[in-house]
């Protein structure tokens, strides 16, 4: 018998293929296209910036050192806009904090690989999220009558896009090898935008208004409300959110935004192995970025009685 185990397939695969004749046909299903990112200094936004090896390496350094700080800063400060904007009591005045923010954000940004924002540039899960975002916190902004909450929304939709829709970016040996923390960062971003919209769409913030703005268009009359079009809206980025926390608890190693088409390989099952130790031998010394690139699945054609069962997904 065939030790499948070490063939990186998965598991229903495994118990399937077991169950299959030598001359049983099987579709395998495999990622059309690896490849392999460079990364270092040299291939993040600063040095594309400034150019300067010793300086983008210098201006790492020294935010690293300081990146409890900046984190620290960038979460109090968001807390206290939002109070802000919701509590009366509390001075209208503070939401300009939330610019206390940025120095976070510009560390986590300045270090992202810039070959990686170029693939996740071209993913709907970027491009969808962000127009949605944009606009959904646009209508917003223009539902309160606080002078900083332009700014507010503003920080948050550049906090979003660096720390969850250009996640895929940040390839520093800490965020490697400690990929499990990626999940508590989507389940709070998806606790504080859902706690937000829920508040909004319910007009529990006392400076909010569902402001109503009507144009022509192709000789119609339109109408559009500020607060229910933001609901709408932002309801596209909490989405997402959920479809990143499934993806990082089931498999923490997979990337979120970026994705490998898969093709379709019809053999029989004794052909399987050496199919499946030749891509092993190609992939040996290569690093790939894809969510399908370590996990293969096979399903069957031609069955035998003995495989009844249905087929794996």
């Amino acid at each position: 018998a065939c030790d499948f185990d070490a063939m990186k397939l998965n598991d229903a695969s495994q118990k399937l293929i077991r169950t299959l004749d030598d001359d049983d046909e099987v579709v395998m299903l495999m990622p059309a296209a690896e490849f392999v990112i460079s990364h270092g200094p040299k291939r993040t936004v600063l040095f594309s910036l400034c150019g300067d090896l010793a300086a983008t390496e210098g201006v790492n350094d020294f935010l690293e050192d300081y990146k409890l700080l900046c984190a620290n800063l960038g979460t109090i400060s968001a807390a206290l806009a939002l109070l802000a904007l919701g509590v009366e009591t509390v001075p209208s005045e503070l939401t300009w904090v939330c610019i206390m923010a940025m120095p976070d954000v510009l560390r986590k940004f300045l270090k992202l690989n810039t070959e990686v924002i170029k693939l996740t540039l071209g993913e709907l899960d970027f491009l969808i999220p962000f127009i949605t975002t944009c606009l959904g916190t646009g209508f917003a902004s223009a539902s309160f009558d606080v002078a900083g909450s332009s700014m507010f929304f503003t920080v948050f939709v550049l906090w979003f896009v660096v720390n969850i829709l250009l996640v895929d970016a940040d390839l520093t040996k800490r965020v490697i090898e400690a990929r499990k923390s990626r999940l508590g960062k989507f389940v709070g971003a998806f606790a504080g935008l859902g706690i937000f919209t829920v508040l909004l769409t319910f007009g529990l913030f006392p400076d909010a208004k569902n402001r109503r703005y009507t144009f022509s268009l192709l000789r119609n009359e339109l109408a559009v409300e500020t607060i229910a079009l933001s609901s709408r809206l932002l309801s596209t980025p909490l989405l997402l959110l959920c479809k990143f926390i499934v993806k990082s608890y089931r498999d923490p190693s997979r990337t979120n935004v970026i994705k490998i088409p898969l093709v379709r390989h019809m053999m029989h099952k004794k052909d399987l192995r050496r199919r499946l130790r030749e891509r092993s031998l190609g992939m040996a010394g290569t690093f790939g970025m894809g969510s399908s690139s370590t996990v293969l699945e096979v399903s069957s054609t031609t069955r035998s009685p003995a495989a009844a069962a249905p087929s794996p997904p």
